[in-house]
């Protein structure tokens, strides 16, 4: 009979060792994914939906 309690108990902390890393894994992963979708839509024109080219200080001097 208490090799029965010590199975269930084991079984007791791996589900919550388990629960406890899945928490904060799904709530990284969430917010990486609404991160990268922010940044992929700020990297596109709003009117036109098409990806805007980035312009740096040395092309903006090399073309005036």
């Amino acid at each position: 009979m208490d090799s029965v309690l010590r199975a269930q108990a084991r079984f007791g902390q791996r589900a919550l060792l388990l629960t406890t890393a899945a928490v904060p894994l799904t709530g990284w992963a969430v917010h990486a994914i609404t991160l990268h979708k922010k940044i992929a839509a700020s990297r596109r024109d709003p009117l036109t939906g098409l990806v805007r080219q980035e312009v740096s200080g040395r092309q903006l001097s090399a073309t005036c």
